[in-house]
C-alpha cells in the first residue's frame, strides 16, 4: 500500500447528484498488470 503523507486539502462541500444512466452493456473487462504496483 502507497501512504500519502502530505498533500493539498481542498474543502469540498456538498454531494455528487445519485444518478444511474443507461449504458452499453459490457462485453468484456481486464486486469492490467501496469495499472497494479507489484503485479
Amino acid at each position: 500500500m502507497i501512504r500519502i503523507k502530505r498533500g493539498l486539502d481542498l474543502p469540498i462541500t456538498g454531494a455528487p447528484e445519485q444518478r444511474i444512466e443507461a449504458g452499453r452493456p459490457v462485453r468484456s473487462v481486464a486486469v492490467v498488470g501496469f495499472d497494479y504496483h507489484g503485479m
